[in-house]
């Protein structure tokens, strides 16, 4: 009877699967495209912190386009074509699965453009104290490739999935390596930074200790 429920449950999530995706596309659509020109913002205080001329890069008006491409492809997804075809369990699993890492890459990039506003308004500059740069060195990015994937999953874009995993990462990884040649060579402070946080993809077990610890002390 439990596992009964638990599949109607299941379905009925599938079934309406389509009408949250696209409730949630329209209330954050214009978010998104606000931040595909927002893309640079750790960047841009990595500029201020180390006083190094990090050089423009086409890589990313390419990311931008991109970007623009796998939401366009979520919206064309939401009106059932590119859409991939499941089980109505998978289905649902996926789709609730890409609504939680979208939802939260979209709470997570708001807050860490609201807050690189006040970074400087203090004394400190180190740049770990920057919000979520103490676990990955471009949080931005981590940010982007959630919302990219997790919107692609919650829609069921199969052009979507294919994009964010196969060009997008690809991409960003680029940028930030050729970012980061500069500002390695120019600042050592830099260079230890970049040994002890992971650049983009944090790591589990390390944040869920700490997460943990601070619970324990508090």
């Amino acid at each position: 009877m439990f596992t009964t429920g638990i599949y109607e449950i299941l379905n009925v999530w599938a079934n309406d699967a389509d009408k949250f995706a696209v409730f949630v596309g329209g209330l954050t659509l214009p978010v998104l495209f606000y931040f595909i020109y927002r893309f640079d913002n750790i960047t841009e205080i990595k500029k201020m912190v180390y006083k190094d001329s990090i050089p423009e890069s086409r890589l990313s008006f390419l990311l931008r386009i991109i970007f623009t491409l796998i939401i366009v492809s979520y919206v064309i997804a939401l009106a059932g074509i590119g859409q991939l075809v499941l089980m109505p369990l998978i289905d649902a699993l996926v789709r609730a699965l890409g609504a939680v890492i979208y939802l939260n890459g979209i709470t997570l990039l708001l807050v860490l453009n609201n807050l690189k506003t006040s970074f400087f308004d203090g004394k400190k500059r180190d740049i770990r104290s920057m919000f979520f740069c103490n676990e990955v060195r471009y949080p931005e990015y981590f940010f982007v490739f959630m919302i990219a994937l997790g919107s692609s999953l919650m829609s069921l874009s199969f052009a979507g999935i294919i994009l964010s995993n196969l060009v997008l990462l690809p991409f960003i990884i680029l940028k930030i390596k050729k970012e980061e040649k500069s500002l390695v060579n120019i600042d050592s402070r830099y260079y230890n930074y970049s040994i002890d946080v992971p650049m983009m993809f944090p790591d589990i077990k390390d944040f869920i200790k700490r997460l943990f610890f601070k619970k324990i002390i508090r």
